[in-house]
């Protein structure tokens, strides 16, 4: 009975030297390799009846992003550049450089993620265009234009 007891005693003791091993082993591996979110480098499209609108990331290094953003509009002025800012929290916020009608101009823009997909934000916030100052509380997100992810050779 003695020899039963010393047995069970000696193969619990494995099981948990064995189990405390492969956690702290488990949770090296993790804190070697958090859990990172999913890249938003890609290609994003809106239509709003014959207006179409492109935004593509084409750099993502921590929260720096970098890109281009198309405004192809219908019936009134159109704009392409390059929009420089930060992805945080679900949301870009960059100083957006483009050229409309021969002249050059810089601006703010919004977007917010909402699953694979983009939608644009808009307020009023002050006379600063760059976006260093700008207060997220004050922008509103326009879920009615979604910008869809989409192969980038489609543009």
């Amino acid at each position: 009975m003695k020899k039963n007891l010393k047995i069970t005693i000696l193969v619990l003791s494995i099981i948990l030297i064995s189990m405390s091993v492969y956690f702290i082993g488990t949770k090296k591996v993790i804190e070697k390799n958090p859990i990172q979110a999913e890249s938003i480098v890609g290609c994003y499209v809106a239509h709003l009846a014959k207006d179409v609108y492109s935004l593509e990331i084409s750099s993502e290094v921590g929260e720096n992003i970098q890109g281009k953003f198309d405004i192809q509009n219908a019936e009134k002025d159109s704009s392409t550049g390059t929009i420089v800012g930060t992805y945080k929290k679900d949301i870009i916020l960059a100083d957006y450089t483009f050229q409309s009608e021969g002249v050059e101009s810089i601006n703010w823009v919004a977007f917010k993620k909402i699953r694979n997909s983009f939608v644009r934000g808009y307020g009023d916030v002050g006379a600063e265009t760059k976006t260093q100052n700008i207060d997220l509380n004050k922008i509103t997100f326009d879920t009615s234009v979604v910008y869809s992810k989409t192969n980038c050779t489609a543009f």
